[in-house]
């Protein structure tokens, strides 16, 4: 499979994504990348940057060409994971098939009703799926036959499983595994022999071999793992622990029609990232690096102050989606209809006020364990990033009004009150927690306005690729001629005038893809990408390198992890 560009990635950057089609040949590269990583210094897994340095040298001792760099990446990474995914028992393995192993033409199972991006395989036999999910499951591997990030990240979190082994062309196995590797789940993967997404083989022999893999617990060198902690942090909100967090609150029933959807909602969707994010920073701080690690007694280690104050984050963040929404217009939250458009605006307002006041009453509500003082300063952090972004959304609600106003800076500074003390909130939170916010709270303020920043610019690049579970489409945010980075980019460069010429011509043409098309043009010809994809390296660089200062490796750790699954 031959790469291809995106708005994020430039073509420099892109990875080759051939599989060599000779098993001598696939075996050579495998025993390299098992060598090399068996001479490598222990310490975190290799970042991206690093496997491709080490594939391209692998490549180079084995005589073999560039277009095999995703491949040497996958055997690298494998080599490196071997012995923690082997260390963790089969019942807590997922094995991941893609759909397109099966025979197209005799297929006789089905997509799941209620989980359409699962499939069930109905052991016809007529394929080589029935063998391998019977051999897994023997063993006691949960089994899914999936497509796309959203079933796996379901999957591991749902599931009582640390450790995965997916089968995928290279193209997918990069999308789908990104987040898993960013929260350190020990992962292999066995890529497909063949390109295209029908009909597909794979290495059965070797996933078999791999499947079996079995290292004893004590060869393990115990890395920080983060998937336990996002686990913990989502069980706070499902078995009816939320509801009843709520209702101590408040001090009573959520019994009518306001509270019931309110805490719905909050449930609803999300990942969840603003009470991990404080959880995780409380950790860090408090126990260090062995909070992280598999088996550690995260109940015991997290008290339960902590996490009602962490869901009050989350209860706050879910407040401003939804007035956020109705101010946008936004059709789709989670792949649903907006609030708004369900219920209608006044309710939907509504919802979101009482959300606002819930969230304050759950810190108050554990001002018992974590003290007056504790609480105080919480609230004091909580109200000034509320403050910061209404700013900073009312000064993007005006720039949305007068075009004349939308410049690159006034936009930056919109996206720094907008997002950044939420990140700052998270953090600061969690150090006030552990008693350490004096040492910390500058380096986290910083580093919150960096990954804030950055998060809304690559949130702009986004836009501009459909999703389809979300269902977003392409280009929305410029079809509606909202006050991005991008757009302000545009306007620099053509003026006004420019762009009414170009939504003139939008409106004589009847394809969507056309339209998008031509207006992706405008956004080429004024550099407004480029520029873009600039100003979100240098604010990502600025974030990773802020990760240096931290007081101790577990929140290095933590900030190095959260700047990569927050900006890629």
């Amino acid at each position: 499979m031959r790469p291809t560009t995106s708005l994020h990635k430039p073509a420099e950057q892109v990875i080759a994504l051939d599989v060599p089609q000779l098993a001598d040949m696939r075996d050579r590269v495998r025993k390299a990348a098992a060598e090399d990583m068996g001479r490598r210094d222990t310490g975190p897994p290799p970042g991206l940057d690093e496997l491709r340095s080490l594939a391209a040298r692998l490549l180079g001792r084995a005589g073999l060409g560039e277009e095999f760099a995703g491949f040497a990446i996958v055997a690298l990474s494998n080599a490196y994971w071997q012995v923690q995914f082997g260390a963790i028992p089969y019942e807590r393995r997922l094995l991941l098939l893609p759909r397109c192993l099966r025979d197209s033409r005799a297929c006789e199972g089905d997509v799941d009703s209620d989980e359409p991006d699962l499939f069930h395989c109905a052991g016809c036999g007529r394929c080589c799926v029935p063998d391998i999910t019977a051999t897994a499951e023997s063993l006691g591997y949960r089994v899914a036959i999936a497509d796309g990030t959203p079933a796996v990240l379901r999957l591991l979190l749902d599931g009582n499983l640390d450790a995965i082994i997916g089968v995928a062309c290279l193209e997918s196995l990069e999308k789908a595994f990104k987040r898993v590797r960013q929260l350190r789940v020990p992962n292999i993967a066995v890529p497909l022999l063949n390109n295209g997404c029908v009909d597909t083989a794979t290495d059965q022999e070797l996933l078999m071999e791999l499947l079996t893999c079995r290292h004893d617990a004590s060869a393990a060198t115990g890395e920080v793992a983060y998937l336990p902690l996002l686990r913990h942090a989502e069980t706070a909100f499902s078995g009816g622990r939320f509801e009843e967090r709520a209702a101590r609150a408040v001090g009573g029933p959520l019994d009518d029609q306001t509270a019931a959807v309110s805490v719905d909602w909050v449930k609803q969707g999300g990942k969840r990232l603003r009470p991990f994010m404080c959880t995780a920073t409380y950790l860090a701080l408090k126990h260090g690096t062995e909070a992280f690690k598999h088996g550690s007694p995260l109940d015991r280690l997290i008290p339960q102050s902590v996490v009602t104050v962490a869901s009050a984050l989350e209860v706050l963040h879910k407040a401003s989606l939804v007035h956020d929404d109705i101010e946008d217009d936004d059709p789709f939250r989670y792949g649903e209809a907006t609030l708004h458009r369900r219920l209608g605006t006044g309710t939907a307002i509504n919802i979101g006020d009482y959300l606002v006041g819930l969230g304050y009453r759950l810190v108050l509500s554990a001002m018992a364990e974590i003290g007056h003082d504790r609480t105080c300063r919480v609230l004091d952090v909580l109200s000034e990033a509320h403050l910061l972004l209404c700013r900073g959304q009312g000064t993007e609600l005006r720039l949305g009004q007068d075009a004349a106003g939308l410049e690159p800076l006034a936009v930056l500074s919109a996206y720094s009150r907008k997002t950044s003390p939420a990140f700052f909130a998270s953090l600061c939170i969690g150090a006030i927690l552990a008693g350490k916010e004096e040492e910390t709270s500058d380096l986290m303020r910083r580093f919150a306005h960096n990954l804030g920043v950055a998060f809304q610019i690559r949130n702009d690049l986004d836009d501009w690729e459909a999703d389809e579970d979300n269902k977003r489409v392409a280009a929305q945010d410029a079809m509606t001629r909202r006050p991005t980075l991008l757009r302000a980019f545009v306007l620099q460069a053509h003026g006004i005038q420019a762009e009414e010429t170009v939504f003139a011509d939008l409106a004589g043409l009847q394809d969507a893809g056309d339209k998008v098309s031509r207006l992706r043009r405008l956004y080429t010809e004024s550099g407004a990408f480029t520029k873009a994809r600039e100003l979100l390296t240098r604010f990502r660089d600025k974030t990773r390198a802020l990760t240096e200062e931290a007081p101790n490796a577990a929140l290095q750790d933590l900030m190095s992890m959260l700047a990569e699954v927050v900006l890629g």
